[in-house]
């Protein structure tokens, strides 16, 4: 019962870490682009 609960908070963290690393890289993305444009 206890093992679950880690495993579905484990998921969160993850999900949470892969949402927070793919709207870090779309910035860094967006900020490249512009200063090759520029």
């Amino acid at each position: 019962e206890e093992q679950v609960a880690e495993i579905s908070k484990n998921q969160a963290m993850h999900d949470l870490a892969i949402a927070l690393m793919r709207s870090q890289f779309q910035t860094l993305n967006i900020a490249i682009r512009e200063s090759v444009v520029v």
